[in-house]
């Protein structure tokens, strides 16, 4: 007999879940005309949003490419400190 109340009390749960859960699925639907739906469809296309990755990176190569063509500068700089003065193993011929 007690089984058949814990049975009847858990379909009774259910049922009260389902009947809380009809308003949100009824809220979830809504009428969309022929153009949003067409523009929503064209916002995730995965075809279109790969095209227009794949059309990014190409520009970005493009501008890579030009890129390779323009003047490069290059600054580098350097300090020697001697604390001796330094001396030439080379005589001097051009002085007398």
């Amino acid at each position: 007999m007690q089984t058949r109340t814990f049975t009847h009390f858990f379909i009774r749960l259910y049922a009260l879940a389902l009947l809380a859960t009809l308003p949100f699925t009824a809220q979830a639907q809504q009428n969309v005309s022929l153009r949003e739906s067409v523009q929503f469809a064209l916002q995730n296309s995965p075809q279109i949003l790969k095209s227009k990755l794949e059309t990014r990176k190409a520009e970005a190569q493009i501008t890579q490419q030009k890129s390779i063509g323009l003047p490069q500068v290059e600054i580098s700089s350097n300090m020697i400190y001697n604390v001796k003065l330094p001396t030439q193993l080379i005589p001097n011929f051009f002085q007398g």
